[in-house]
């Protein structure tokens, strides 16, 4: 038998950062920094969607939205919240980022539920989006997701310098 030597394989680069998730060690300063960089990935999508985007993934937002507004209570309309994040994430098509999505996606969960009384409505809603997704440019997509993101992230900065 021959010696077959070492096997290289891909590293893969989320695995330390999956089990750190889990941690309870995570400081305030880290987990204000992860949704700081979560804004920033949301932000920053816009020409990737803008790319890859069709009518297939439009009519699935359409959905989302029109499940959103029909939403009974809180928990249904957050469900739909996320649902459209992560719909945006999946179009872009790229694996890394929609992990990593689904690594942090708890985490917002967690602040978004015990807060979500005191978050302002934002200036932007899902359904604006959809249409800055469908007519607009990717400019007018970053500038209209980060005041969408604005309230979601002035109030879980706030939670965690408390």
């Amino acid at each position: 038998r021959r010696r077959r030597g070492m096997i290289l394989q891909s590293p893969d680069i989320l695995k330390g950062m999956e089990m750190a998730m889990v941690s309870p060690w995570l400081t305030a300063g880290t987990l204000r920094e992860l949704f700081e960089f979560r804004l920033m990935l949301e932000v920053g999508i816009a020409d990737l969607l803008f790319e890859k985007k069709s009518d297939r993934l439009i009519k699935k937002l359409e959905r989302i939205v029109e499940k959103e507004n029909l939403a009974e209570n809180e928990s249904e309309r957050m469900k739909a919240d996320a649902e459209f994040h992560a719909a945006l994430y999946a179009a872009t098509g790229n694996e890394t980022l929609i992990r990593f999505q689904n690594l942090l996606y708890p985490l917002f969960k967690h602040y978004a539920s015990e807060r979500v009384k005191e978050l302002p409505n934002p200036i932007i809603d899902h359904k604006r989006l959809l249409s800055e997704l469908e007519k607009g440019t990717p400019s007018s997509f970053r500038l209209a997701m980060r005041h969408h993101l604005e309230p979601h992230f002035m109030v879980m900065i706030e939670s965690l310098e408390q």
